[in-house]
């Protein structure tokens, strides 16, 4: 019963969660700025969204977001947990200041829109905030 059930809802759920990753994406995207959008930008999972910002060490944003009660990973599923860049973003061939900053996340059958417009916010307020400390950063490294 419950693989029927699955199944039956399968392309309505996909149609839910694409329209709330959308909704991510294009408000990351339209906010955040200097960033790469990870993977096809139509053709990917209905519930996953993936980027790597320019300038960003992954790890703090993941722990900044975590504070403020947004599930995020940095690097791929199938790295989770590792220290170092995982190889499946290496092997996109981005630029080396965009490698640090891979962040993933994804839409599921209980977020709503509200709560995607308030995570938006939140991951886009973050990214800026990390990108200032991390120019403050170089810049007095660069005036010793």
């Amino acid at each position: 019963m419950a693989l029927s059930l699955a199944h039956t809802e399968r392309e309505r759920r996909a149609r839910e969660y694409a329209v709330l990753r959308d909704q991510l994406i294009q408000g990351i995207v339209g906010r955040a700025g200097d960033l790469i959008l990870t993977g096809h930008p139509s053709k990917r999972l209905p519930s996953h969204a993936s980027f790597c910002f320019r300038g960003i060490n992954a790890d703090s944003l993941v722990i900044c977001l975590d504070l403020d009660g947004v599930e995020a990973s940095s690097g791929s599923a199938c790295t989770s947990g590792a220290v170092e860049v995982s190889h499946v973003i290496k092997a996109l061939d981005l630029p080396e200041d965009y490698l640090a900053g891979s962040l993933r996340l994804t839409v599921g059958g209980s977020n709503t829109p509200e709560q995607i417009r308030i995570a938006v916010d939140i991951i886009c307020g973050h990214v800026d905030r990390l990108r200032m400390l991390s120019d403050a950063n170089r810049d007095r490294i660069d005036s010793n």
